[in-house]
């Protein structure tokens, strides 16, 4: 056994560095915008192939990838369709109702647009791979969700910089995205934060290490909550604290276990939540009277994107058709909702609108293997590392129901990233390898 050693921790160095490589590509991403640009997606997709190719020469056997071969499939059907949607007909096609007037030999839109999304799902699909490469070993995982808040604590301080340069008068959006794209990104790291202090309490390590340990988290926590708060999100803000309370009340109960309790994290979360929605956040409150406004353009944006997906239910108007389908749904009545918006504001309506039925259903079932697969893997050690990141998908697709974050590029390519680091926690070679290593640590403490 004793030979085993060093290439198992060669293995897990590996792992780390490679996780936080690709981490550092998507962050890189989102500091500058949240590669918004189609030049930007594409190079960010780009790097994050070539953290992937790295991952498959140097991953060792076995790669947990066997539980998710249907939501693989899935994902292929879907980049086959997308494919499929591009290719020249013969003739030009008769199109009906909004896409009336559109022209084209092929079933997208927009071909050019089509090959961009294309390209950026490769990425996807690579950086899923990251995410599964780089979590393996016991302790791998845990350090890669520390480098997720380290890096949207910086993400977020930059973004109070850029907020109080600007005499902190608008909401708060970081650079170049909106303030509810931002909130998305913020819940995420908030609630994986959360995660992280209540496994604080189980750590077996010395008082000073421990104790370094808090005062990084507590301080992160306390950033990345004001960032959140002055996003003055009201969505965002409210699933963020449902979130963050959910995940400590399903925290497992561990006999023994030291330092705060449960109840006192439950506790100082909601005081603190209660604090920021009072004070930093009180533009939140101020907000509250436009719901029925804000409600109202959703009506119109929903309608419009319903609208498109009836036209065209099989094949949609083609992926990355989105600002396309805005402006032909332009009318008189619909300007002030529409003029400015170039997402449907609800990711399963947009790939509804987009890909139609060929593309949506194998994407939802691609997302939905990987969650079921996630849950599966839920057990009393797992947990620790699973619940934040199944509370954080909970934040994205909660969010994203009534917001566009994961049409961002660089986000999207984090909740792959995410996707990937919980499929491989989920493994069953990981629980083993958590198992072991608890057991271990209970011995060398007795």
């Amino acid at each position: 056994m004793g030979g085993l050693g060093p290439p198992v921790l060669r293995s897990s160095v590996r792992a780390l560095w490679l996780g936080r490589m690709a981490l550092g590509v998507v962050f890189a991403g989102l500091f500058f915008g949240g590669a918004t640009a189609a030049g930007e997606a594409l190079f960010l997709s780009l790097g994050v192939t070539l953290a992937a190719g790295v991952a498959w020469i140097l991953a060792p056997s076995p790669v947990p990838l066997r539980r998710v071969g249907w939501p693989a499939l899935a994902f292929a059907v879907v980049i086959g369709v997308a494919i499929l949607t591009v290719v020249p007909l013969p003739t030009d096609l008769a199109r009906s109702g909004l896409y009336g007037a559109v022209g084209g030999r092929s079933l997208s839109i927009a071909p050019a647009a089509t090959f961009i999304e294309i390209a950026k799902l490769f990425g996807l699909g690579c950086v899923f791979l990251c995410g599964v490469f780089a979590g393996r070993g016991e302790r791998t995982p845990g350090r890669l969700l520390d480098a997720c808040i380290v890096f949207t604590a910086l993400w977020a301080g930059w973004s109070l910089i850029l907020f109080a340069a600007t005499g902190g008068q608008a909401r708060l959006g970081a650079p170049l995205l909106s303030p509810n794209t931002a909130a998305t990104l913020l819940g995420v790291g908030w609630i994986v934060t959360v995660g992280r202090l209540l496994a604080w309490r189980e750590a077996r390590l010395d008082k000073s290490a421990k104790r370094w340990t808090l005062t990084w988290l507590a301080a992160a926590f306390v950033v990345i909550g004001v960032a959140l708060a002055l996003t003055q999100s009201r969505a965002g803000l409210g699933i963020a604290v449902l979130c963050a309370i959910g995940l400590t009340a399903c925290w497992p109960a561990r006999p023994g276990a030291g330092g705060l309790s449960k109840r006192g994290f439950a506790l100082a979360g909601v005081a603190f939540a209660l604090a920021i929605a009072l004070e930093a956040g009180r533009g939140v409150l101020l907000r509250l009277p436009g719901l029925a406004a804000a409600a109202a353009d959703r009506r119109e944006i929903f309608a419009t994107y319903w609208a498109a997906f009836c036209d065209a239910p099989v094949f949609g108007g083609g992926l990355g058709s989105a600002t396309y389908v805005t402006k032909l749904g332009l009318t008189p009545q619909t300007y002030d909702a529409l003029w400015n918006v170039q997402s449907a504001h609800n990711w399963g309506l947009q790939w509804l609108a987009e890909g139609g039925v060929a593309a949506a259903l194998p994407m939802g079932t691609a997302v939905a293997g990987l969650l079921i697969a996630a849950f599966r893997g839920l057990d009393v050690r797992s947990a620790r590392l699973l619940l934040p990141l199944l509370f954080a998908d909970a934040m994205v697709l909660t969010h994203g129901l009534t917001d566009f974050a994961l049409q961002i590029p660089a986000f999207a390519l984090y909740w792959s990233f995410l996707l990937g680091l919980q499929t491989a926690v989920s493994s069953p070679q990981a629980r083993r390898s958590i198992r072991s290593g608890g057991r271990a640590r209970e011995e060398a403490g007795r």
